[in-house]
């Protein structure tokens, strides 16, 4: 005849506990139906149906209405033999906007790079697509006319960076693009006193540029890591007194104009 087996409990205790776990696999099968749903709701509302995850899902950059405007930052100071060294750029004169579009001087290179660095796109600027599909994050709009030089006479490479942030499912107009000259110019005037054999040479931390009394162009240099622009003056003045001198202004910065006289 069978027996149960008898763990010491007493009967009533025995059932008690057959209860309680009865009790909790109930409460656990209702709470994972609970939470089916729930899952399954964030995940179409964050998705949504046939869409792509987060993490592949694309926008739209238009380029259709994109013009690229070019401006230069001017600043005017009178060099004399007698003055104190400069230590500081001139104050600025003002900050002057031609109004010419980049189509009617130059062709611009347009590049697009992700956040890494790595180019996406790259095309020319009277020749850019009106939209390019990207993935959603976080990009730069590289423009530029040309390679930068160390010295050039006329020649000014103008380059601007615009950040650009693509969003799922949404369109990121590009507009006006300011282009800066990547490169510190010089312009420079002699005053009549100054004999004809005068010059003044002029860097900025590499290749140097000689301007003579009868020179009219505008030199262009690149921005070398101690950001100085020296100029240094040798010649006669008045009734043939010999003048030599060296100013230098810190701190110069691309995409600004110095005129000297």
């Amino acid at each position: 005849m069978f027996k149960p087996k008898n763990d010491g409990r007493p009967a009533e205790g025995r059932i008690e506990i057959t209860k309680m776990k009865k009790i909790l696999l109930s409460v656990s099968m209702l709470l994972a139906l609970a939470f089916a749903p729930v899952s399954c709701d964030r995940e179409k509302a964050e998705y949504g149906d046939g869409q792509q995850p987060v993490g592949t899902a694309t926008g739209t950059l238009s380029l259709a209405a994109m013009t690229v405007v070019l401006s230069t930052e001017t600043h005017d100071a009178v060099v004399r033999p007698d003055a104190a060294a400069a230590t500081s750029a001139p104050a600025a004169s003002g900050r002057l906007q031609t109004a010419a579009r980049a189509e009617a001087e130059t062709t611009y290179t347009c590049t697009v790079t992700d956040a890494g660095g790595a180019a996406v796109a790259q095309f020319p600027y009277d020749r850019r697509p009106e939209t390019l599909t990207l993935p959603a994050g976080a990009y730069t709009l590289t423009v530029e006319s040309a390679e930068p030089k160390a010295a050039v006479w006329d020649d000014p490479v103008y380059a601007a960076r615009q950040e650009v942030l693509i969003d799922r499912n949404a369109t990121v107009e590009v507009g006006e693009v300011l282009c800066t000259p990547a490169a510190v110019g010089v312009a420079l005037v002699f005053d009549p006193a100054f004999g004809t054999q005068s010059t003044a040479t002029v860097d900025c931390g590499g290749e140097a540029l000689a301007f003579t009394t009868s020179e009219s162009r505008t030199g262009w240099f690149a921005v070398g890591t101690a950001r100085t622009l020296t100029l240094t003056v040798e010649g006669t003045a008045g009734e043939g007194t010999p003048v030599s001198f060296t100013r230098r202004y810190t701190d110069v910065q691309a995409g600004q104009l110095y005129r000297f006289t």
